[in-house]
């Protein structure tokens, strides 16, 4: 999946961005949105508590700096503190800004940085300037230019902007709900709680286990499973099609098949059942199970939705021929290019069926589902709901090596590959 993009001059259209991809409005936060030249493009995005800004800004700015940064969107987002009185403008704090209206643009081409607020400047006394100019001090240092923006109250205030529209009143920030950003955002799937808390309680909820009895009966299916698999592995038994690899690989491309077709896969609402999908039921569910713990059908599984996991055949084939006699390898010549539609909804597709597959399983084996949905979501750029799905898979088996390597690329802020290599296209 191509990461979110926008090239607008609008801070209503960034910072509708910045809480789509966060998945939450941020309160008392720090925000830090990458503007990559030559056509700033957007790029990383990343949060921390304002209480902790002033030790996080080092880091964000690494961030941005390795996600090739040339300007950089700040937003202090807090309700404490009072807006100072309105004043004569004075001089402002950092280099220039977006402005709000379409029709009012920065000067291509403006000069560097300006030198930062006087004392007679009320910018200088907005809630949360402080942060703002130890970010933009930084930010300068780095060679990134930012752009300094401050949400308080439910209104959005330059810190630096001192052209008639930015008021000292501030603008509403509802008209971050009209942007296109956000309306193309909410058709892609990406809602948006009230705060963190909120959107992680949701994030938890949707891997919540099942009922006691669905559980229950999987894992009895997941033993059958189990001593399929291991009779075919010793005795190399099983009817032509029906070797535990194939039945699984396929099992789950027919899922994404359904999900590309628009078909609804998985449960809706908790008294949907334990189905994973149409037609698929307890029996199939420990079948996916029980392959996404053998390392080989795992990459199978990721390659599918993931196009940078794609690997060699973990059994010697020749990775562009394939193998009629191999399990793993796609028939020869069925390998095509999908289209970023096709990619956007196996993504999604198989997101959901891991989160349903992690709902369904019993205690010790819900981190293979889940940490394959971490890898899926953090390959598609959406960092926080990866970390929240890492970390419940290391709950579940603190020795899952995905879920840690996942969780530690989300903490570090490393991107993904196909970030990686939107930053390198400009």
């Amino acid at each position: 999946m191509e990461p979110t993009a926008i090239r607008s001059s609008s801070p209503f259209e960034v910072l509708a961005l910045a809480e789509r991809t966060l998945g939450f409005r941020p309160r008392e936060s720090l925000v830090v949105v990458s503007l990559r030249p030559p056509r700033w493009r957007s790029g990383l995005v990343a949060r921390a508590d304002l209480a902790d800004a002033a030790a996080a800004v080092p880091d964000l700015v690494h961030h941005l700096r390795a996600d090739g940064a040339g300007r950089a969107f700040v937003v202090v987002a807090t309700d404490t503190g009072e807006l100072p009185p309105a004043a004569a403008p004075g001089r402002a704090l950092a280099a220039s800004v977006p402005v709000p209206r379409s029709g009012h643009r920065s000067a291509p081409g403006a000069a560097g940085p300006l030198p930062p607020a006087g004392r007679g400047d009320r910018r200088a006394h907005l809630p949360g300037a402080d942060v703002a100019h130890l970010a933009a001090a930084a930010l300068r240092e780095a060679g990134v230019r930012p752009e300094l923006w401050l949400v308080h109250r439910g209104r959005l205030h330059s810190y630096t902007c001192r052209r008639p529209c930015c008021p000292p009143e501030g603008l509403p920030v509802e008209e971050v709900d009209s942007t296109r950003v956000a309306a193309e955002m909410v058709l892609a799937g990406r809602g948006l709680a009230g705060d963190r808390e909120e959107w992680e309680a949701a994030q938890r909820a949707a891997v919540a286990p099942a009922d006691a009895g669905a559980v229950a009966e999987v894992a009895d299916l997941l033993e059958l499973a189990d001593r399929r698999w291991r009779r075919w592995e010793r005795d190399g038994w099983a009817e032509p099609g029906d070797e535990p690899p194939v039945v699984a690989l396929e099992l789950w491309r027919g899922l994404l098949e359904l999900g590309r077709g628009g078909v609804p896969v998985g449960p809706v609402g908790p008294g949907a059942g334990p189905e994973v999908g149409p037609g698929v039921g307890p029996e199939a569910a420990a079948v996916l199970l029980d392959a996404l713990v053998r390392v080989p059908v795992r990459d199978a599984v990721l390659g599918s939705v993931v196009a940078e996991a794609s690997l060699p055949c973990p059994f010697g084939c020749e990775a562009d021929g394939g193998s009629d006699d191999c399990p793993l390898c796609p028939p020869p010549g069925a390998a095509r290019v999908r289209t970023g539609a096709e990619q956007d909804d196996d993504a999604a597709t198989a997101v959901r069926v891991l989160q349903d597959l992690a709902r369904l399983a019993p205690p010790g084996r819900r981190a293979a589902p889940l940490g394959c949905a971490a890898y899926v979501q953090w390959s598609r750029g959406a960092s926080a709901p990866a970390g929240v799905l890492a970390e419940l898979a290391l709950e579940d088996d603190p020795g899952h090596s995905l879920s840690g390597l996942v969780l530690q690329s989300v903490r570090l802020g490393v991107p993904p590959p196909s970030v990686r290599e939107a930053r390198r296209a400009g």
